[in-house]
């Protein structure tokens, strides 16, 4: 396991620096450079969508200016369940990142200090010389300080330019206000009136609900910014002396929490006599259907509210807070210039690129493509009126430009410090832990000055949380302690392996040769035969596994020079509850599969021992899902766990009344979901194994069994356990090892989900490593998980020094 994971990270470090840095090339034909620039995402030619279709038409445009800038897409590894953000990330790690990147605000500090984008100062100095009408409508004042802030070296600079603006607005449903006696003209202007509304538009007998909100993961968190807002309050901010802190501490945080809570667990009696809590629902598909009456949503600078019909949609800014006032989110997408882009041909070529795409060129090509496809009266009325098309001005709802201005006046960048890729996932854990609260009970009998005051303690708490593990801030005398226990965890795992290895290099020493050396001479024909498969062996895994050492004890970047960090890695993990949450379900999912996996193999082996006619057959048949490839078996499975009524499993379930499951999105099943796949393809070699060591047990001793009158199960006690209690023995520590490495079949079914329900240790691995660029967190965490195993081992490589291995004799008829 942690050789397979140190070889893996080893040679990822290795290959960024090289190919990363050659993504984009220039070839020289007929005296001319034509410069191919790898873009982290173009428009498919295939998609025959209109938004799509106008990006076509933009990027036609950019070659007609550019002939020689030849954009291609960015190669890169994709997954399913991993967030679009997540993406660059993933490429950057795998050495394949493109010369334009996406930058998200979230992550924007992590890409800047670790060094992953170029600056571009000189490009953007020049473009506000040439066109300041250009750099103020691409950039609000709100946005500047994401983009314009200090580096790695300390100095200001420009690092990343937006290409489309969004600000959170209420959209509303003008057929549902009308329906419940609202005026559709009046969105709701403050808490106390959006409670109101709430209340008038929830009837749980029409499954119509008034706000869609809550839900779970960091969708939470991230509809409840606009509250936190607009009661005054911050997720982060930033000292005097640039630190950065969880702010979310605050009596103004308290007070939108408290608000949050009470729309989704007020009690209150509908007209059917029954009890129902909230007024909101966290199911995105009620918004589409009609049946919800509010929605948080984005505004986009292009469309302003692209996809809506302003005859049945309505829109206004976010409700204003009890304070009186009105926070929203302002958030952009990026493009900035990998910093691995060396050649400065590239690098203007991409700059080009960069401004291009939404410069005032672009903008109205944009703004004419959409009126020919007969968007007009959703293309933003400030761009609409800049280019002078009056006619379909008109027509765009009054209040729209109002609502954009006033929201673009309000907002709030979405949070942009150290780690805040990870903001969400903190945020959610009080605001969570809060409705719990309410939904168990606890705060029945508290008024809202003593829940106010629970709040704000669970709120602290976890801020003090956020500064640790997002951020990490750690008092010095706590990171003292951790260190010291570090120091001993590595001391004793260190002296540990070394009595393993002389133990194994003992016990396989044969006594013959114990005192006489290595005998070059005697046996030089072998040793000449062992050297390639050793020299393999060292290559591929030993010398991995001895710089990956080296890692753990780094802060390891891709781009910037490495830092040596002692024992920080291991301390951080060894009192990292998330970590030992991983592990302990690594032990809940290796129990589970020894259950399921480890034993029907062998009942099998003895059951076709058995069968007297057509062996070949059911050898066959039990092998044959084995041949195809795990990723293969995995999504067939994962095909079969549909959760719709529909699906396979489900249809089966409902022959016998069964009601459809969720399977992997259900967290009491997922676990067991993500098992029975490798179970079903692991049983035919397993069973083959043993049917080869039943082989070696003589027929006469169950001739002898059958004269004492033994019956079928006192042969497998007395015959078959007793002579395969060797093999079985290897086969099970074997075995148990090897369900530790787990984390491919977890990232195809479930990406640690749902609700990290499958986030076990080796998944937790993988994301550190290439998701978080952690690698010095992740070998530690290998390290950590390797040292479990080494009992195992041992137990293992003592067997394995008692066994004789030999041919078993043929057997007629088998």
């Amino acid at each position: 396991m942690i050789r397979c994971v140190f070889a893996s990270l080893l040679v990822s470090a290795l290959l960024i620096p090289v190919f990363s840095a050659n993504a984009g090339w220039v070839e020289t034909k007929d005296g001319k450079d034509y410069i191919h620039l790898k873009v982290f995402s173009l428009p498919d030619p295939n998609n025959t969508f209109v938004m799509n279709r106008i990006d076509l038409t933009v990027l036609r445009e950019f070659r007609k200016k550019y002939p020689y800038i030849i954009p291609e897409k960015g190669t890169g590894l994709t997954l399913e369940k991993v967030a679009f953000d997540a993406g660059p990330l993933m490429a950057i790690a795998g050495g394949v990142s493109p010369d334009v990147i996406y930058v998200n605000f979230r992550q924007s500090d992590t890409y800047i200090q670790e060094g992953f984008l170029h600056p571009l100062t000189e490009y953007v100095t020049q473009m506000k010389r040439e066109d300041i009408e250009e750099y103020e409508m691409r950039v609000p004042k709100a946005v500047e300080p994401v983009i314009y802030r200090k580096g790695p070296a300390g100095t200001q600079e420009y690092w990343a330019m937006p290409y489309n603006t969004f600000v959170m607005a209420l959209y509303y449903r003008k057929d549902l206000f009308a329906e419940v006696g609202l005026d559709p003209d009046r969105p709701p202007e403050n808490w106390d009136e959006l409670m109101e509304y709430c209340k008038k538009l929830t009837d749980p007998t029409k499954k119509r609900y008034g706000l869609l909100l809550g839900g779970s993961g960091g969708s939470i968190s991230w509809r409840f910014m606009s509250f936190l807002w607009s009661a005054g309050g911050e997720a982060v901010k930033q000292d005097e002396d640039g630190q950065w802190r969880a702010a979310f501490d605050t009596p103004e945080a308290a007070e939108a929490a408290w608000f949050y809570k009470e729309l989704l667990t007020q009690k209150w009696r509908a007209a059917d006599g029954n009890i129902y809590e909230g007024y909101c629902t966290p199911d995105a598909n009620a918004w589409g259907e009609g049946r919800c009456g509010m929605n948080f949503g984005y505004l986009d600078d292009k469309t302003i509210a692209r996809g809506s019909n302003p005859d049945l949609i309505g829109i206004s800014p976010v409700p204003k807070g009890f304070t009186g006032i009105r926070g929203s989110e302002i958030n952009c997408t990026m493009m900035g210039i990998f910093s691995g882009v060396k050649d400065p041909r590239i690098r203007d070529a991409a700059w080009k690129y960069i401004r291009f795409m939404d410069n005032m060129e672009a903008k109205k090509v944009r703004v004419r493509s959409m009126i020919d496809e007969g968007m007009g009266r959703m293309v933003n009325p400030i761009l609409l009126e800049r280019f002078n098309y009056q006619e379909h001005l008109d027509k765009v709802p009054k209040n729209w430009l109002p609502v954009f201005k006033e929201t673009l006046l309000n907002g709030h960048p979405e949070p942009y410090g150290k780690n805040c890729q990870f903001v969400y996932h903190y945020l959610t854990q009080p605001l969570d832990e809060i409705v719990q609260m309410q939904l168990g009970g606890q705060l029945d009998e508290l008024n809202k000055a003593q829940q106010l005051k629970v709040i704000q303690e669970r709120m602290t708490h976890y801020a003090r949380v956020t500064d640790e593990k997002m951020i990490g801030i750690i008092a010095p005398d706590v990171m003292t302690r951790r260190k010291l226990a570090a120091a001993v965890f590595v001391s004793v795992v260190g002296i540990a392996l070394i009595f393993i290895l002389r133990y194994i290099w003992r016990v396989f020493t044969p006594e013959e040769s114990v005192g006489k050396g290595w005998q070059l001479r005697k046996y030089w024909v072998a040793y000449c035969l062992l050297v390639p498969a050793v020299l393999s062996i060292l290559v591929w895994r030993y010398i991995p596994l001895i710089q990956g050492s080296i890692i753990a004890f780094q802060d390891y970047s891709v781009v910037k020079e490495s830092k040596f960090v002692g024992l920080t890695n291991f301390a951080n993990i060894l009192f990292d509850k998330a970590w030992w949450m991983a592990m302990w379900r690594t032990l809940h999912y290796m129990g589970i599969m020894v259950v399921l996996g480890f034993f029907p193999p062998i009942m099998l082996a003895i059951l076709l021992q058995e069968v007297s006619k057509g062996k070949v057959i059911y050898r066959t048949l039990y092998y044959l899902p084995a041949v195809m490839t795990g990723v293969v078996v995995l999504f067939l499975w994962k095909m079969m766990y549909d959760k719709s009524p529909e699906g396979l499993l489900n249809q089966v379930i409902g022959l016998v009344g069964i009601k459809p499951q969720r399977w992997i999105e259900d967290t009491r099943l997922a676990m067991v979901c993500c098992i029975l796949p490798m179970v079903w393809a692991g049983l035919g070699p397993g069973c083959l194994i043993y049917l080869a060591a039943l082989k070696s047990i003589p027929n006469e001793m169950y001739e002898a069994a059958d004269i004492d009158g033994a019956s079928f199960v006192g042969k497998i006690q007395h015959i078959v356990v007793p002579s395969l209690k060797g093999i079985i023995m290897i086969q099970f520590i074997n075995f148990f090892i090897m369900a530790a490495q787990n984390a491919g079949y977890i990232l195809i079914m479930t990406f640690g989900g749902p609700a990290e329900a499958t986030n076990v240790a080796g998944f937790e691995i993988f994301k550190q490593a290439y998701v978080y660029l952690k690698f010095g967190t992740a070998t530690a965490m290998s390290w950590t998980l390797a040292s479990m195993l080494l009992g195992f081992t041992v137990i293992q490589m003592k067997r394995l020094s008692r066994m004789e291995f030999r041919a078993a004799a043929s057997k007629e008829g088998q």
